[in-house]
């Protein structure tokens, strides 16, 4: 009996073993791929309406509580002028192959 419990478990440790060898560990993307991919997740709707002249049209006005009544005509030129200056020194990185540079490629155009 002790015998049959014995090669039970370790059949049954074999099978879970090679179970659990078979997954694939998937690597978490680098901080850099995160910042990237959030700086274009930010700046390609405004720019791709913006290229095309439909930004005020597409582009949805999120007001403050406390707004203080300004023309809310500016709040487009000041999401496009904050996306420029936080990402004008990302976007003026030199042209490469991977796929941060394909990313900022396309914003560019």
């Amino acid at each position: 009996m002790k015998t049959r419990i014995i090669l039970l478990a370790v059949f049954s440790f074999c099978l879970l073993g090679d179970t659990f060898a078979k997954r694939k560990v998937e690597e978490p993307p680098s901080d850099r791929q995160q910042w990237a991919d959030l700086c274009y997740k930010i700046a390609q709707p405004i720019l791709e309406n913006m290229s095309k002249g439909e930004l005020q049209k597409n582009m949805q006005l999120e007001l403050s509580p406390t707004w203080d009544g300004r023309d809310k005509r500016v709040a487009y030129m000041e999401a496009f002028g904050r996306l420029m200056a936080g990402i004008s020194p990302w976007l003026s990185l030199p042209a490469d192959n991977t796929a941060e540079g394909q990313q900022r490629r396309q914003l560019q155009e």
